[in-house]
C-alpha cells in the first residue's frame, strides 16, 4: 500500500489485520457513540491539535482515520504529516462507506 493513500473498506482492514494500524474515530463523542469499527479509538478532530503526539507510539506505525464521510480525515491527515506521522490513511467515504460495505460496526 502507497503511504498517505484514500484507502477502501476492503483494504483499510487488510491495513488494520495485516499491519496493526492505530485507528482512530475523528467523530464527535456523539456519532463515536452510535457506532464504530470494533478496533477505533475516539479522538474528536477539534481535540487533534493539542492530543497529536497521542495517536501512535511510533510515528512510523501505520494510522487509519475515520470520520462520517471522509472530510475531517483528510484535513487531519495533514495534521499528523505535519506533526511528522509517516504512514497516515484515510478510511475512503468515512464510516458511511464502511457500513455500505457490510463490515462491523460496535457501539
Amino acid at each position: 500500500m502507497r503511504r498517505g493513500r484514500d484507502l477502501s473498506a476492503q483494504q483499510a482492514t487488510q491495513l488494520i489485520n495485516h499491519r496493526n494500524a492505530a485507528v482512530i474515530d475523528l467523530r464527535s463523542a456523539d456519532e463515536y457513540g452510535r457506532g464504530h469499527l470494533p478496533q477505533a479509538r475516539h479522538l474528536a478532530f477539534d481535540a487533534l491539535p493539542a492530543k497529536v503526539m497521542q495517536v501512535a507510539k511510533n510515528k512510523a506505525h501505520p494510522v487509519l482515520l475515520i470520520c462520517q464521510t471522509g472530510r475531517r480525515a483528510h484535513k487531519a491527515q495533514v495534521i499528523l504529516r505535519q506533526a511528522g506521522y509517516t504512514d497516515v490513511f484515510v478510511l475512503q467515504g468515512g464510516l458511511t462507506a464502511w457500513q455500505q460495505a457490510g463490515m462491523p460496526v460496535t457501539q
